[in-house]
């Protein structure tokens, strides 16, 4: 590509706002669970000891059920709000100060179509002895190249990740990242990017995004509205022009809908005659009930045990 190919206006991305007191109160417990998560696996404490420690995280989980959900974020790419963007640099996996599987990668850009990055890998992201997992520098980068990007004005995801490791990554050892945005072509978008452990370089990577379409953004929040019920809502556009209300026909003195038609008595569940004898080992309770598809609503009416329907059984009516 040519350097006009690869001139981009400046990073569009709005700042994140400043932490809340309740972002602060989660980093200090982000930190927290990271010692809690590095003392699991570096120290050996006595059975009695680990027991009791045990206990007491057990309590602190359980002081967390009770609480009311926050609602996700749904905005990404160049489609996102005030909240989406502080929302995603608390918590995301890689760069989140609040989510304790983040290391967290501190991502600075720097000019218009570079960007920077420090990271200190703990002993959780450990593969080869000393050395960081392979699979954590591979989303290191996509983190960054998928930040460097933004310096695009079109910003999209991933296409292609390729990473060269050129030599094991330290743990525990002060890292540094590089990354450009190397310019565009239609709906590609090229990005590149080296890690360094001091002078020593540990990787290279080239990242190839896509821009997205209006359709491949409904696509992505269709699947989130499905798999997290707290995702956010989109409003409908405001058109001034109000829904009219359904009315009931209005029918004559005596009449009802299809009097000529009977009413059907309500199918009757069916169930396999080793289903209704039950499993060994089994605690099933049947229940009169309709058919009903999802895991949740099976567990709720109690006819299935857990896992029947991630099996493939699904109850049946006769017809």
């Amino acid at each position: 590509m040519s350097e006009d190919t690869a001139q981009s206006p400046s990073l569009d991305f709005p700042e994140a706002p400043d932490p809340s007191p309740l972002d602060l109160e989660k980093r200090r417990a982000g930190d927290a669970i990271r010692r809690i998560i590095d003392g699991l696996i570096m120290k050996l404490p006595s059975e009695a000891n680990m027991a009791e420690i045990a206990n007491r995280l057990e309590q602190l989980a359980d002081d967390f059920e009770p609480l009311e959900y926050k609602t996700s974020r749904s905005g990404f790419a160049n489609q996102y709000t005030e909240y989406d963007i502080r929302d995603f640099m608390e918590f995301s996996p890689v760069v989140g100060f609040s989510n304790p599987v983040a290391p967290p990668l501190v991502i600075t850009p720097e000019g218009s179509s570079k960007a920077v990055a420090r990271v200190n890998f703990g002993k959780a992201f450990e593969g080869a002895p000393g050395h960081v997992h392979g699979g954590y520098v591979a989303a290191a980068f996509d983190e960054l190249l998928g930040f460097t990007q933004g310096f695009s004005g079109e910003p999209g995801m991933t296409g292609t990740l390729t990473i060269s490791y050129r030599k094991p990554t330290p743990l525990l050892t002060d890292l540094f990242f590089e990354a450009t945005y190397d310019g565009m072509e239609g709906r590609k978008i090229y990005t590149s990017g080296k890690l360094f452990a001091g002078d020593q370089l540990c990787a290279e990577a080239t990242g190839l995004f896509i821009a997205l379409k209006d359709e491949h953004y409904e696509a992505v929040r269709k699947t989130h509205a499905k798999v997290d019920p707290n995702a956010a809502k989109p409003k409908p556009p405001d058109t001034g022009v109000k829904k009219p209300r359904r009315r009931k026909p209005k029918l004559p003195d005596g009449m009802y809908p299809h009097p000529e038609k009977p009413k059907e008595a309500a199918p009757q569940p069916h169930y396999p005659e080793a289903m209704m004898e039950g499993d060994a080992g089994s605690s099933c309770r049947y229940l009169e009930t309709v058919s009903v598809d999802s895991h949740e609503a099976n567990r709720a009416v109690g006819y299935l045990p857990m896992g029947a329907t991630a099996l493939g059984f699904k109850p049946k009516t006769k017809k």
